[in-house]
């Protein structure tokens, strides 16, 4: 996505992930203010987007944007847990939850659909995560971001929630098939 001529046109969008689509319902008689702004969110169309590239004679590239994953939300405020859950479900992942208590009494009443892709966690027990989204002066949310990027192994991104795209919590996958080498000669697909 880096330097990509976006935003990918109307005609391009993926349709909102149904997990997404289930947040959204369950919001707009809850808080219908926070519910447009989820649906705001949400609206981007790049989860499961797939294009075709270019490509030579005998050859199918095939583009896609895929769910990152486990995102791990960390906040202390209902508008900003409200945005970043709606982001992460928009783009396809699943939820961690790391806010005060506040914040998350809404959990107790989600669907089970909701409530299989979105799990409180504890701060002193952070379970492995694929990328975290902070509010931004939130003291829970820094040490948590701390401690997660603090650890061996691969590197985890940490996104401002004020600042984070949609398609950061997408992973690009390219995929290229060969169907000349495949047809007409053997030796190709063997890799003499």
């Amino acid at each position: 996505m880096h330097g990509a001529p976006c935003p990918l046109t109307a005609e391009t969008t993926a349709p909102v992930p149904s997990a997404a689509r289930a947040f959204l319902a369950f919001l707009e008689p809850r808080d219908p203010p926070s519910a447009r702004k989820v649906r705001a969110v949400i609206a981007h169309g790049l989860c499961g987007l797939s294009l075709d590239l270019p490509a030579i004679s005998g050859e199918t590239n095939r583009y896609t944007l895929r769910p990152k994953g486990i995102v791990l939300c960390a906040c202390e405020s209902w508008p900003a847990l409200l945005h970043a859950v709606g982001l992460a479900l928009g783009t396809g992942n699943s939820v961690l939850v790391l806010a005060p208590d506040p914040a998350v009494e809404w959990l107790r009443q989600v669907s089970r659909q909701l409530a299989n892709l979105i799990t409180r966690v504890n701060p002193g027990a952070l379970p492995e995560c694929d990328v975290m989204l902070i509010q931004r002066g939130a003291e829970t949310a820094e040490q948590a971001a701390l401690t997660i990027t603090a650890r061996e192994g691969r590197v985890v991104p940490v996104y401002d929630l004020d600042t984070v795209q949609p398609e950061w919590l997408l992973s690009e996958v390219v995929t290229t098939f060969n169907h000349a080498a495949i047809g007409a000669d053997l030796a190709l697909v063997a890799g003499s």
